[in-house]
């Protein structure tokens, strides 16, 4: 994870971002998140008014990923 040319692929559970523990991990390698696409997963079963419509807000975090994370 020290190499800086390695990307790294930061796998959290939805349910997790209380405390993102493996996304800390990477910060430490990785303190703009340069190099690191974060996947979250199980978003169907944290959060059961995941919509259509709404998938954008849960998709940028609702505030829990770091504001100078980038995300498409």
């Amino acid at each position: 994870m020290e190499n800086p040319k390695n990307i790294m692929l930061c796998v959290e559970q939805a349910g997790d971002a209380a405390n993102l523990k493996t996304l800390g991990r990477c910060r430490q390698y990785d303190q703009n998140f340069q190099r690191t696409i974060l996947i979250r997963t199980k978003l169907d079963k944290w959060y059961g008014d995941l919509t259509p419509g709404n998938i954008n807000e849960w998709f940028s975090g609702y505030g829990d990923l770091p504001e100078d994370m980038p995300k498409f």
